[in-house]
């Protein structure tokens, strides 16, 4: 399926302490998933939507995550079809010294995407669907010229340790974004739904990005945007995500990969 959006951001500048030790040597993006690195499942989804650049931001010990891709001339003989699944995109990387939070992260992404609307995977959750999360977003997005946030409903459990969204019901499994409350308790909310980490955006973000430490979250731009009268989208994407937070929820998704 063709789209009109054609750059992909990735982000990937988090210390991963709750995988430790296995991220003691590797970053977890390069973990494998089944027979699938982390970072590899997240690119798929822009090869689905035929995305034509990915631009990764990194951390400096996560340098290695782009050579993955950007050493295609290197991989053994067999392999020849990966070489060819992503020869048709072109990949770059910015790098940080630390993780400055999300917000700034993006900021720093305003070089590749000031001019056209772009799409955001964190590489926190992976996605299992017929369709994958982007492509999902990507149809929503083509009809409202709007930003657009992938959600996922979550457990009471997992209601304090999200990013949940106070919504406006506008058809199934489409939402109008009212506010966005980081960690509430489950007793605060009657919403169980959350921002997923995929995000379909237009330059407009970064008139609320702002390229200092007075505002290093993503949401908080999202919230101050959604203030001042514009509107975010909200998707609630039809599939199973994985959240690879400590090594029960990554073996979880690798046990399950590897089966499917």
């Amino acid at each position: 399926m063709a789209t009109d959006i054609k750059r992909l951001i990735v982000p990937a500048t988090k210390t991963d302490e709750g995988l430790f030790p296995l991220t003691r040597c590797i970053p977890k993006e390069l973990l494998p998933l089944g027979h699938t690195p982390v970072i590899q499942k997240v690119v798929d989804e822009a090869v689905e939507c035929n995305v034509e650049e990915v631009v990764f931001i990194l951390s400096s010990e996560k340098k290695k995550i782009v050579d993955q891709f950007t050493s295609l001339g290197k991989i053994p003989p067999g392999e020849e079809s990966f070489r060819e699944k992503y020869s048709e995109i072109s990949f770059s990387c910015l790098t940080q010294k630390k993780s400055s939070g999300s917000g700034y992260t993006l900021f720093r992404a305003k070089e590749k995407s000031a001019e056209d609307a772009f799409a955001i995977s964190f590489p926190e959750n992976v996605f299992y669907g017929k369709k994958s999360s982007l492509l999902q977003l990507f149809t929503v997005y083509r009809t409202s010229r709007k930003q657009v946030a992938g959600l996922k409903e979550v457990s009471d459990e997992e209601v304090e340790k999200s990013y949940i969204v106070e919504t406006e019901k506008i058809a199934n499994r489409f939402y109008k974004i009212k506010k966005i409350v980081k960690n509430p308790q489950a007793s605060e909310t009657s919403s169980r739904l959350a921002l997923a980490g995929r995000y379909i955006f237009t330059p407009a973000i970064f008139d609320y990005l702002k390229n200092s430490g007075t505002k290093t979250l993503l949401t908080d731009a999202l919230n101050e945007m959604i203030a001042a009268g514009k509107t975010v989208y909200g998707h609630q994407c039809e599939g199973r995500w994985f959240p690879l937070e400590n090594k029960e929820s990554y073996m979880e998704a690798h046990n399950f990969f590897l089966n499917n």
